[in-house]
């Protein structure tokens, strides 16, 4: 026997506040971290034309591990002579026009953030570490941007634009209409 059952689905803004968090942690579930494989991308492509290999990232805990695939005497210059050899092999010049958004790696917006450490290096040759830890804090600096950009999806901000964005639509308890 056949029966009709009416059911309510709502749009997101008009679900009670206790809804809204069930609609919240149901979208959480479903890995809304939708840029890590754009970050994830960024750091393989840096790998192929730095000396190092960026081994295993932590987003998490904001850790990154490295492995110097260059000449290890490169690896141990400093200062001055860590300067010159950073401006006669291009990274410079790739740290500003990084800056100015050339996403020059893949395209994506992860890019940027490999190449910050250079841009304050430039600017005081003098207080460059050795190289292989100049290419550690280049790999440091893009997972702490990479950590920054999960917390900021998992957000009551950015996961409320998404559910809106994408047109969700819940029972009145906040659970997803399919």
């Amino acid at each position: 026997m056949s029966r009709t059952i009416e059911i309510t689905v709502f749009e997101f803004d008009e679900l009670s506040d206790e809804a809204k968090e069930k609609a919240r942690d149901w979208y959480r579930s479903t890995d809304c971290w939708c840029w890590q494989d754009e970050w994830r991308e960024s750091a393989q492509e840096f790998s192929k034309i730095a000396p190092i290999d960026i081994d295993n990232a932590d987003y998490n805990a904001g850790h990154v591990n490295i492995t110097w695939t260059g000449d290890d005497d490169v690896a141990k210059l400093t200062g001055l002579r860590a300067w010159k050899w950073l401006h006669n092999n291009g990274w410079f010049d790739r740290a500003r026009k990084e800056v100015q958004g050339a996403c020059g790696l893949t395209g994506s917006f992860g890019d940027a953030s490999l190449f910050d450490p250079f841009t304050e290096y430039e600017k005081t040759p003098v207080s460059i570490p050795d190289l292989k830890q100049a290419f550690y804090e280049c790999a440091q600096s893009w997972v702490y941007e990479a950590r920054s950009d999960m917390e900021y999806s998992y957000s009551d901000e950015s996961v409320d634009t998404n559910i809106r964005a994408n047109e969700y639509q819940f029972t009145e308890d906040g659970k997803l209409w399919t």
